[in-house]
């Protein structure tokens, strides 16, 4: 029971960390893609 509360506390961080993340990325992109437009990316990959 508690085993299984603590996998769904797990989820719910993992898929806040990787809405956030892909978030800041996007966020990030569009800045830079007035100015450089692909290195930057690249580099990120």
């Amino acid at each position: 029971m508690i085993f299984k509360l603590f996998e769904e506390h797990l989820l719910y961080l993992l898929d806040a960390f990787y809405y956030s993340k892909i978030f800041r990325r996007l966020k990030q992109g569009l800045y830079r893609r007035k100015e450089q437009p692909y290195t930057q990316d690249l580099f990120r990959m």
